[in-house]
């Protein structure tokens, strides 16, 4: 039992200490996953910089495919471009998105958002509210 609970604290907290990202972009501070390409919804992602303060999420953004520049060799120079023309709907909180962010105080979540995945919000000591209406969280 002691092994299974320093497993999950470890997969919480791991990601935290390294402030691993996977975004593939970012709109007005907040960063987003693409979940699906074909029905045009992300999640709210861990990004660069540690999300503050109140953050109201939106139940749609524009955002779009990473572009990548390739180089004569075949590799890849630089992040991607990002084409803001595409709009996507926000169905999801992923996997330590605001973990360990301590300067989180209150999340105002849209009614789009399905899913809240597992330690969204590890380590956000400061976080005193959330907001939300009629959010269907089908994974906690």
């Amino acid at each position: 039992m002691n092994q299974i609970r320093r497993i999950l604290l470890f997969g919480c907290f791991f990601p935290t200490i390294f402030n691993i990202k996977a975004y593939d972009f970012e709109h007005e501070k907040i960063y987003y996953k693409i979940t699906s390409e074909s029905e045009a919804t992300v999640g709210v992602d861990r990004g660069t910089t540690e999300y503050i303060g109140k953050i109201v999420i939106p139940e749609e953004v524009q955002g779009g495919d990473g572009i990548f520049v390739v180089g004569p060799g075949g590799e890849i120079i630089g992040p991607p471009v990002v084409d803001y023309s595409k709009t996507y709907r926000v169905t999801s909180i992923e996997e330590n998105a605001f973990g360990g962010c301590l300067g989180v105080e209150t999340v105002t979540l849209p009614e789009s958002i399905v899913s809240v995945n597992k330690c969204a919000f590890q380590n956000c000591l400061f976080l005193v509210q959330s907001y939300y209406k009629k959010v269907k969280c089908g994974k906690i």
